[in-house]
């Protein structure tokens, strides 16, 4: 496929093919990342262990589709422009950490006719507290179906924001919308609209549609936003919202977030592992401490408590006290009131035993019974 397309841009003359390819250049860099971890169905490659990133393959891609954007960008080509500015703007793909020369870049972009430009002028506006010059690009960028302006501009509904006034049927219309154009790069809308859809979202618009909600969430899941993944897990897993109890599909959505460093979803392949799913996927203590490993590096406090729970037992590890006590504490410090609970019992027990020994030491039952027949003590 891959030879095809790039066949095709080496070809053509219009700079939109060519956009199209180098786009997809991107795109692949997905596949080639993550891509044997979705087509291989042996258990062993849930591992979190596992890196099949072919490192040569991924430079060369890499380089290619640098190639392309520079080419297209020489060209005055909007979107080219605009992508080399959000380079400058995070400082990779060889270019330095630039923050002036990506607003003007795209300043440029935008009189080009990017919209995705147009939003990044409206967000410099916003700073500035710009709320007439920032509407205006945020709605330009909106006419032109960008995901994200959509986005903002439906939250800015919801909230009362950017000076304007509260309104839930504004609000639906561009998050409606930006779930209709959402992308790769912009999938936040689609996935905040599913979320009202669900009665999920911190301010109830009184919108509910379960079947509207579960296609905008796969929508969001093939885009690969973790949090759409994560929800469909959680969805199959327990039967909520219209998806039934399906191991199968649960495990496939939690697995594709949890590649992706979504600690949710990794706490969750972790307790998949630590019950197994019979004809679905093989239980694995060593697999279960090592997703529940990855899901507290990160802070999340379920999982520092299951690692606490993990080494007092000896889940997937040696049995290790200390180990749990110091997860106990890690847990508690991020919020965590059963870990507390926890680690309380833990010490309790801990000076009980150190209360037993001392009184089975021969030099403490010497002295006490020295002490009981002394007539002073």
């Amino acid at each position: 496929m891959l030879e095809i397309y790039r066949d095709s841009a080496l070809k053509t003359k219009d700079l939109e093919i060519q956009m199209e390819y180098a786009k997809f250049i991107f795109d692949q860099l997905d596949t080639l990342r993550f891509g044997a971890y979705y087509n291989d169905e042996d258990y062993k490659f849930f591992d979190p262990e596992f890196n099949p990133c072919n490192d040569e393959a991924f430079k060369k891609l890499i380089e290619e589709g640098i190639f392309w954007i520079k080419r297209l960008f020489k060209k005055h080509h909007p979107d080219a422009t605009y992508i080399i500015g959000t380079w400058y703007e995070s400082g990779i793909n060889g270019c330095s950490l630039n923050n002036s020369k990506a607003h003007g870049l795209f300043v440029t972009a935008s009189k080009l006719g990017s919209a995705a430009a147009m939003f990044k002028m409206g967000m410099y506006h916003e700073k500035r507290k710009e709320y007439s010059k920032c509407l205006a690009y945020y709605k330009k960028a909106c006419s032109r179906c960008d995901p994200t302006a959509n986005y903002r501009m439906g939250i800015a509904f919801i909230y009362g924001e950017l000076k304007l006034q509260r309104s839930t049927r504004a609000a639906q219309f561009y998050l409606r919308r930006s779930a209709t154009y959402a992308s790769r790069e912009s999938p936040q809308g689609a996935y905040t609209w599913a979320l009202i859809l669900l009665g999920l979202y911190e301010e109830d618009l009184g919108f509910r549609d379960p079947i509207e909600a579960k296609e905008v969430l796969e929508k969001c899941a093939e885009l690969d936003y973790e949090p759409a993944q994560y929800q469909l897990g959680y969805n199959y897993e327990f039967g909520e919202h219209g998806c039934p109890v399906d191991p199968t599909t649960s495990i496939s959505f939690y697995r594709r977030a949890a590649i992706r460093g979504y600690a949710k979803a990794q706490m969750s392949m972790s307790s998949w592992y630590l019950t197994g799913a019979p004809l679905v996927l093989m239980q694995s203590d060593d697999l279960a401490y090592k997703w529940c490993q990855k899901a507290a590096d990160q802070g999340l406090p379920k999982a520092m408590y299951a690692m606490g729970y993990y080494n007092e037992l000896g889940v997937g590890v040696e049995p290790d006290e200390d180990a749990a006590m110091s997860w106990y504490s890690k847990a508690l410090a991020h919020g965590s009131e059963e870990a507390g609970q926890r680690l309380e019992m833990l010490k309790e027990e801990r000076r009980k035993r150190m209360g037993n020994s001392i009184k089975k030491d021969p030099e403490v039952i010497k002295k006490k019974k020295k002490k009981a027949g002394c007539i002073i003590c």
